[in-house]
């Protein structure tokens, strides 16, 4: 034993799991390890890390929320730690504002290097020692309320006060982008090359679609703002020249479609467009000029919130020269069409890092099936694989779930219509009224949750999620009501950006219901995925990637809101046919114990058995 593991003794599987981290330090290799909430994989990790002496590590989750967990285990062990999020959530000159992260982090820049910005002034003064004495006095407080008070009580900079602690820290907590995104991890987060770290990477299964934190948008009027900036600030008759060309095409692509997503020939943008080099070189430019400009009749406020369109169309450019990259146009029907720039293939994005790190485990409650998630992602090193619940007995009792799987309806596009719509409504007004407690509904999409519940009476306070849905306003209303319904679309927000949990831990879900499968649509978007993949691993599996590990991710990620200890027991309703797909039902990894069909005479005794099953006791 390492002599740190901070607690009585090692839950069932925990040593093994912290054995084979410890290997995988030892031996520089890559280690695929799926355990469900609630068997205690980060300290385990942990624990093998310390075994396996990993001189420095950084582990990085998906979301801000996540670091918290992962800094309350590394207390308990005693090792050195920071952590590193959003600059530009954190920073008090531009808080309530949502300023695009790239004007951002130039206009941050510039107030650096002109010494106009006393907060990061008085942290660059400030000693090692004392900024670790203000980590460890707030140790009691979350990442986001620590970040406050630095700035608040301190006067520090929250981001560079925590990231000056990197290099002398054994542990650098992280969000995904300071690992996946080289400028910031070589340009921001500067600890060293991946080969010097252990890499932890939490939440795996999100890396399956790591190449979307490189999608980015612009609109028509991006270009508009860049042709007058262009005209403005600089005398470059050429690029003047070339925008307006630009500017043209957009204009010509975006009237006169209809709803949907369209690709694009990215080609021959990039020859309007030119070097994106020197794009980004005179988008920093004309950017120094406004920013003299706007200071002296602003201020410090005023800098930090100038956009620039030069600064977006030369970020979209960048990832729309990635090898992997296409381009579409997309139109939701009411904001102005966009015009996205997007890797496809994931492993441009995953393999060099996980290839070139010292050591890497890659950790998730819903991992796919170990050899695919290497053939996904490009990994070539030797790799062990470790499923808990498959290895040493399920952490969560089998029998603390209770699933029926409605066989008389589908989201299969064959298949929608009113009556379908009908009958889902149905079976979702029986379970809302029928059984206690909070209940989630997940959507396979937007179409289809607004199709279903215009047909279904909800309660004032019930949530219905929108591509414009705020968590904390979600958070508030869980803190009032235990009973709420959220009506969500799967891989959304809410389905795995919120812990439906009470101050014990206890899952506050009683039901899950899943409308449909939740397949991608097919859009040309979804057919360039696939055959990106295609050219590494064959459309046979790049098919199979696409459509049933994707789809059933999203629902055990769904599912696994309602069971988040021993003691949670949990309703489970799969509402589609095809969940009785063999294929389908092996990567759910959920046995079935009922099959129903909805009739107002049968389906009150499911629900029934459904309520007594809730109300009996773990």
């Amino acid at each position: 034993m390492s002599g740190k593991f901070p607690y009585k003794e090692f839950r069932k599987g925990q040593e093994e799991v912290a054995e084979n981290v410890r290997e995988t330090v030892e031996n520089g290799e890559v280690l695929l390890l799926e355990a469900p909430t609630g068997f205690g994989k980060t300290a385990a990790v942990i624990e093998g890390l310390e075994r396996g002496g990993a001189e420095k590590v950084l582990w990085v989750v998906r979301t801000i929320n996540q670091i918290d967990p992962v800094l309350r285990e590394l207390r308990r062990f005693r090792v050195s730690y920071t952590y590193v999020f959003s600059a530009r959530r954190s920073c008090p000159l531009v808080e309530g504002s949502d300023i695009p992260v790239e004007d951002f982090w130039m206009n941050c820049r510039h107030l650096r290097s002109q010494a106009r910005c006393s907060f990061y002034f008085n942290t660059m003064e400030a000693s090692i020692e004392y900024l670790q004495s203000l980590l460890d006095n707030y140790k009691g407080y979350t990442t986001t309320e620590t970040a406050s008070l630095l700035a608040k009580m301190d006067g520090l900079c929250p981001f560079f006060s925590l990231l000056r602690l990197a290099g002398h820290s054994k542990y650098v907590v992280a969000t995904y982008p300071y690992l996946f995104k080289w400028d910031l991890f070589t340009h921001v987060l500067d600890i060293g090359d991946y080969s010097d770290l252990a890499i932890v990477v939490d939440e795996v299964h999100s890396i399956l679609s790591i190449h979307s934190i490189y999608e980015y948008k612009i609109t028509v009027d991006v270009v508009e703002r860049s042709l007058d900036e262009a005209r403005t600030y600089t005398d470059d008759v050429s690029l003047v020249e070339r925008l307006e060309s630009f500017h043209r095409m957009l204009q010509q692509k975006a009237s006169g479609i209809t709803p949907g997503i369209y690709p694009m020939d990215k080609a021959q943008i990039i020859e309007i467009l030119g070097d994106p080099e020197q794009l980004a070189y005179t988008a920093e430019a004309v950017r120094e000029v406004i920013l003299e400009e706007r200071y002296r009749a602003a201020g410090l406020q005023g800098v930090m919130k100038i956009v620039s369109g030069l600064t977006k169309l030369a970020t979209w450019l960048e990832t729309l020269s990635m090898e992997s990259s296409k381009l579409y146009i997309e139109w939701d029907g009411e904001d102005p069409p966009g015009f996205v720039a997007t890797p496809m293939d994931p492993a441009e994005i995953a393999s060099p890092i996980i290839q070139g790190a010292q050591s890497a485990i890659l950790m998730s409650g819903t991992l796919p099936p170990g050899n695919m998630v290497r053939d996904f992602l490009g990994v070539e090193r030797s790799a062990t694989v470790v499923d808990v619940d498959a290895m040493y007995g399920p952490v969560m009792p089998p029998e603390n779930r209770y699933t029926i799987l409605g066989i008389d309806v589908s989201t299969r596009y064959s298949e929608r219509g009113p009556f379908t719509y009908k009958v889902y409504a149905g079976y979702i007004t029986s379970i809302i009224t029928g059984l206690p407690g909070a209940k989630l509904v997940v959507y396979p999409s937007y179409d289809v949750l607004y199709s279903i519940i215009e047909r279904i009476d909800r309660g004032d306070n019930d949530i219905v999620e929108t591509k414009k849905t705020s968590i904390a306003e979600v958070v508030r209303k869980l803190e009032d009501r235990k009973d709420i319904v959220i009506h969500s679309v799967a891989g959304g927000k809410l389905v795995e950006g919120v812990e439906y949990v009470d101050e014990n831990g206890r899952s506050i879900l009683k039901t899950v219901v899943i409308v449909g499968v939740p397949y991608p649509q097919p859009t040309p978007y979804t057919q360039d995925y696939i055959d990106a993949l295609a050219k590494r691993i064959g459309p046979r599996k790049a098919r199979e990637y696409a459509y049933h590990i994707n789809a059933s991710i999203k629902v055990r990620q769904a599912l696994g809101r309602a069971i988040r200890s021993r003691e949670d027991k949990a309703v489970y309703f799969l509402l589609d046919h095809r969940y009785n797909n063999r294929k389908l039902r092996s990567f759910l990894k959920t046995r079935i114990d009922e099959m129903v069909t909805y009739n107002k005479i049968t389906f009150p005794v499911i629900i029934e058995k459904a309520r007594k099953h809730i109300e009996t006791e773990a």
